[in-house]
């Protein structure tokens, strides 16, 4: 598991791609409805890859 601090221009859909994790992994994990609401310097949690 990784923390990634969010900083400007991020967005879920970066991380997600840039993890290689999916959009969804990330939603469930951090209990997340909407993905287009992030906020500078909050902690989002990246699931590890599935085997």
């Amino acid at each position: 598991m990784i923390i990634h601090v969010v900083k400007p221009g991020d967005s879920l859909y970066t991380l997600a791609k840039q993890y290689g994790i999916s959009l969804n992994d990330i939603l469930q994990v951090n209990k997340l409805s909407d993905p287009n609401i992030l906020t500078v310097g909050q902690s989002v949690i990246i699931p590890q890859q599935r085997a």
